[in-house]
Formats: C-alpha cells, sequence, structure tokens
C-alpha cells in the first residue's frame, strides 16, 4: 500500500511559495543534481495527474522517469519532495516567462493580454489537460485551501508586482489588492468553466479579449470612487 502523500493543496502552497520567494530547485543530494531532473520532474508529474498524490508511488515515478527508485529516496527524500520540486519548477518558468514579458514589451495593453493568454495556457499544464471537470473542480477549491493558501501567496505576489508597476509609472495608481484578486479569480474562472464563450483554445481571441476588456482594469481604473 502507498504512503499516504500530502494533499495537493500542500503540495501547491509550498511550491508557490518557494516559487515566488526565488528559493532553488534542489534535489536532497544537490551533488547529485543535474538536467536529468527535469526527466524525473516530467515524469513525477505525469504521476500525479494519473493517480493524485495519496495513491501515487515512487515506484511509479521510478517506471514514468526511467531513474532507479534507489536514486529518487537518495535525491529527493520522498514522493511528496519530488512532487513539490516539479511543482516549483514548472511555476518558477512561468514567473520568469512572465518577468520577460514585461521586461521586453513596451504596450502596457500588450503586456497584460500577454500574461492572461500565458496564464489561461495552464489549462494545458499535465495536472489539467483533459481532466474531467470534477478533477479540475478539486484543484481550484484545493488552492483556497491551507493558511497561507495558494491563493493568498498568488495574491499578494500579484498585488506586490501591480504596486511597483505603479510606482515606477507602468500602471496608473488603483487599489492593487483589489485589482489582484479580480484578475486572479477571472483566470480560475475561466480555467474551471467547462463550456466558456470564449474559446480558449485560440490564443488570438484571447489577447483580443484581454486587450479590448481586461486591460482596461489595470490602464483605466476609475478613481472617482
Amino acid at each position: 500500500m502507498p504512503r499516504s502523500g500530502a494533499p495537493l493543496s500542500n503540495l501547491w502552497r509550498s511550491a508557490l511559495g518557494r516559487a515566488v520567494t526565488g528559493q532553488a530547485v534542489r534535489a536532497a543530494d544537490d551533488s547529485a543534481a543535474d538536467t536529468s531532473d527535469d526527466v524525473v520532474f516530467d515524469g513525477a508529474l505525469a504521476v500525479l495527474a494519473r493517480r493524485g498524490p495519496r495513491d501515487a508511488t515512487m515506484d511509479e515515478v521510478a517506471a514514468e522517469s526511467g531513474v532507479s527508485r534507489a536514486t529518487l529516496f537518495r535525491r529527493y527524500g520522498g514522493k511528496d519532495r519530488v512532487f513539490e520540486l516539479a511543482l516549483v519548477r514548472d511555476m518558477r518558468r512561468f514567473l520568469e516567462e512572465t518577468a520577460l514579458r514585461y521586461e521586453t514589451t513596451v504596450d502596457p495593453a500588450e503586456q497584460v493580454a500577454e500574461t492572461f493568454v500565458a496564464c489561461i495556457a495552464w489549462r494545458d499544464h499535465v495536472l489539467l489537460r483533459g481532466a474531467e471537470p470534477a478533477r479540475v473542480a478539486e484543484f481550484v477549491a484545493s488552492l483556497g485551501a491551507g493558511s497561507p493558501s495558494p491563493l493568498e501567496l498568488a495574491h499578494g505576489f500579484v498585488a506586490a508586482h501591480l504596486r511597483a508597476y505603479q510606482v515606477d509609472g507602468r500602471l496608473p495608481a488603483a487599489d492593487a489588492d483589489l485589482q489582484a484578486d479580480m484578475l486572479i479569480h477571472l483566470v480560475l474562472g475561466y480555467l474551471a468553466s467547462p463550456r466558456p464563450v470564449l474559446d480558449l483554445d485560440d490564443p488570438a481571441a484571447l489577447h483580443a479579449a484581454a486587450r479590448t476588456l481586461l486591460a482596461p482594469i489595470l490602464l483605466h481604473p476609475n478613481t472617482d470612487g
């Protein structure tokens, strides 16, 4: 019988906390860490998506990744650790790519649109791709569990960046906490909705909708109260 794993909400919370604070993605045995980490992480997430944290085993991760069970335990210590580090890697990549968009794109509306498209692209993440509505609902619910919850961590991260952009003049002054709350829940709503009017498989449609309808929330806030 597999050892009961940490709830998905715990994995997301720990991984998001490490990602937003810039903590390194490291194996337990740092001397052994190399590019094969990506192979292990890809395999671990495939197993996690298929089996869930409770039923997944390191034997399955070993079979999926082609890395021996003994090596996995030596390098990562256990399945919760390898699942967490795999999620940290994916979220770190997303945050770095998003930051790069803001650094290399001058038009603020274009920045908002590209970031929105990137957020919606998470529906193609291995944990969500082709998942039944119940699995997606479970994922969304897991983001609100714990203290601080993954959603609270994400809100703090987004709000802090919005404030920084307001200070340096890239965004007009507004309630960054409220803006972050609206943006996060808008994305989650689209991720969780089984049949939205907006075609989530059409990046051009997502981009156009974000420029037209979402960008004004950030770029032209009503400050009259």
